[in-house]
């Protein structure tokens, strides 16, 4: 198949309210519209690959799971948790997009805070609420300790040749999935993934290279 196509604030969301509220987009801003485009050279000492890190504010080994369609880190020995069952796949055929996620800078409109790394499963996930989500690896995602990236992911600004948009959140199990195809994919709470439908309903445009 081709692929083309705070912590801080969460005690005010200490009630079920979940993620279909206004607030749940409403409450990140990120990095601006330009570093939709950037691709940076290097790698990230988190999460902990092997491979050596750099000053930038950004990490690679992003990909995207031709079996979930969820967003999820590849430079370990295995690849995760997928819930459409074994480890996540990455894309194969081209492209395979090796998408790099800017993390811990400044926030603007145009962005949103607040998605880290799952420790069980290796996706992307949102952090936002007073729980975590569905983990295909069983109960809740789980953050990296530290350190801890907070991913600020840019939406809603001009895809280009270095930038891919149609990434949404799940509602659901709150990864971060390609929303691209004619069906979802598969989600660890069941069935496919389903985006947000309230406004706002971000269009996640990822950098990659």
């Amino acid at each position: 198949m081709s692929f083309q196509a705070r912590k801080n604030e969460r005690n005010q969301y200490s009630g079920k309210e979940g993620p279909d509220r206004r607030v749940f987009l409403s409450r990140a801003l990120g990095v601006t519209a330009g570093l939709a485009g950037a691709a940076a050279a290097g790698a990230f000492a988190l999460p902990a690959s092997a491979k050596e890190s750099t000053a930038l504010a950004n990490q690679p080994n992003w990909r995207f799971c031709v079996k979930c369609y969820g967003m999820f880190f590849y430079g370990f020995s295995d690849n995760g948790r997928c819930p459409a069952g074994g480890a996540h796949a990455r894309q194969t055929d081209r492209p395979d997009y090796d998408f790099v996620l800017p993390h811990d800078v400044a926030q603007t409109p145009t962005a949103q805070h607040d998605w880290r790394f799952c420790v069980k499963c290796y996706d992307l996930f949102f952090y936002g609420f007073s729980d975590n989500g569905r983990c295909p690896a069983g109960g809740a995602h789980s953050r990296q300790s530290g350190p801890d990236y907070d991913f600020v992911i840019p939406h809603d600004v001009p895809e280009t040749a270095t930038a891919q948009r149609n990434w949404r959140f799940c509602v659901k199990c709150y990864v971060m999935f390609f929303y691209g195809f004619s069906d979802n994919g598969r989600c660890a709470a069941g069935g496919a993934h389903a985006r947000q439908t309230n406004r706002p309903d971000y269009d996640f445009v990822i950098p990659h290279r």
